[in-house]
């Protein structure tokens, strides 16, 4: 909206995000200068050892210090075993196919509204402001946990998706609202479910190849952009209609992940 604005007002395309640009540099400085000198990983190994090495510290007080896997079966395993894993493998196509929807419904929005142009600036207002949501997602993670961060964020893409599939003002704008919560949450649960449960040995390659697979299955908006223009007529209701379907179906992966740990934990306590 500001891009557009300024373009309005006569400025050059290529200046405006060249300015763009420039005001990312002030955050890549902060980023270096906040750089630790040490992965946390490392961190904590460092700390197991001094504790290991303190003789007043009693072999129940050590355990206790130890930090806690919610899946050692992959916890800081070999890079193949956390890829090849169902854990891992369900998580980035759960990622991929909950990112579509709101990646191509924020692309088509004027389309799919019909060139109404006071539900498309509350939208683009919203959207903007999606940000506002950060600490309301920081509570529920730091309270709930992960288990019921990505039921929740599975829920509220669904709940996107049922919305979108309606015409109405009223809906409209809360579709707006869900789907701006949703696309905050849904990185910020991403980021920690890698962390939590393949702990930070193999944290950014896990990341990437997450990302490129969310990056690869994004370009199908296109093909589903061009059938939705030549074929129906630029009605959007299809394709808001099976996006919300494939939302429907990413309940499996809160659904396995939920089964697997109560079965490993389970397994530990019997150990």
């Amino acid at each position: 909206k500001v891009m557009l604005l300024l373009y309005e007002k006569g400025y050059r395309i290529d200046l405006i995000f060249f300015g763009f640009a420039l005001l990312l540099v002030p955050l890549f400085v902060i980023g270096i200068i906040l750089l630790p000198n040490k992965t946390f990983e490392k961190q904590m190994r460092i700390k197991q050892v001094d504790i290991e090495h303190q003789p007043l510290v009693t072999a129940d007080e050590k355990e206790l210090d130890k930090p806690k896997a919610m899946f050692p079966s992959v916890y800081n395993q070999s890079m193949l075993k956390q890829v090849t894993s169902p854990l891992y493998i369900l998580s980035v196509f759960w990622m991929a196919l909950l990112a579509f929807h709101p990646i191509f419904y924020s692309c088509n929005v004027v389309g799919i509204l019909a060139n109404d142009k006071f539900p498309l600036s509350i939208f683009n207002c919203v959207w903007s402001c999606g940000f506002f949501a950060v600490p309301i997602i920081g509570f529920i993670l730091d309270k709930y946990g992960i288990s019921f961060s990505i039921f929740f964020v599975t829920l509220a893409n669904f709940i996107f998706g049922v919305l979108s599939c309606f015409s109405l003002a009223g809906l409209n704008i809360s579709s707006f609202v869900m789907v701006s919560f949703a696309n905050v949450i849904l990185w910020s649960v991403e980021y920690m479910y890698i962390g939590n449960v393949f702990g930070y040995d193999n944290f950014g390659k896990l990341l990437g190849i997450s990302n490129i697979v969310v990056a690869l299955i994004g370009l199908l908006q296109y093909p589903l952009l061009s059938f939705t223009l030549k074929h129906l007529n630029n009605n959007f209701l299809f394709s808001n209609v099976l996006q919300t379907i494939f939302a429907f179906l990413t309940f499996i992966f809160p659904v396995y992940f939920t089964l697997r740990y109560l079965y490993e934990n389970r397994a530990a306590k019997q150990e």
